[in-house]
């Protein structure tokens, strides 16, 4: 639904895939960010649809990490999409303020999102290192069950997993 209706002019979904799986055929590491995920009707079946596929695929030797996030932007930006993309269904919901002055999803609507992804997600749980991309403490504890102290710490967890699967 995304690509078709927001990402214009960029490669399909099987394209995509089939990329990361040629590159993983060939021994190269692959991840996978799902960034921006996007609050639609029908988004909790395609998530899953997607992340199923995406396991199905791929072994998870092969996957250096999944990321997370949800559409965030600088106010200034927000305002100028709107403006310019009118016809866009990405600014239509409730969204709200970030400590940090960004605009994203309403928390509620986030934790959903994610849970649903982390759900998805289970099989590959401690073989393919999972995290939030730009989230803050609340949201980790939420839906991560734990935060990391700093992003230093989450950074050294984030090496360590990948050079271990890139030194195999």
């Amino acid at each position: 639904t995304i690509v078709s209706h927001e990402e214009h002019k960029t490669a399909s979904l099987d394209r995509r895939l089939a990329a990361a799986r040629a590159l993983a055929d060939k021994g190269v590491k692959v991840g996978f960010h799902f960034h921006p995920m996007f609050y639609f009707e029908g988004w909790e079946q395609e998530y899953q649809d997607l992340i199923r596929r995406v396991i199905a695929t791929f072994d998870p030797g092969e996957v250096l990490w999944i990321s997370l996030g949800c559409v965030t932007m600088l106010k200034g930006f927000a305002q100028d999409f709107r403006l310019k993309y009118s016809h866009s269904k990405l600014l239509q919901m409730e969204t709200e303020s970030t400590p940090d002055g960004k605009i994203t999803y309403a928390f509620p609507v986030r934790e959903k999102l994610y849970a649903n992804a982390l759900e998805a997600l289970a099989p590959w749980r401690g073989r393919v290192f999972q995290y939030l991309c730009m989230e803050h403490r609340p949201m980790w504890e939420a839906v991560m069950g734990y935060a990391y102290a700093s992003m230093g710490e989450m950074d050294d967890v984030f090496n360590d997993s990948a050079f271990a699967k890139l030194r195999k």
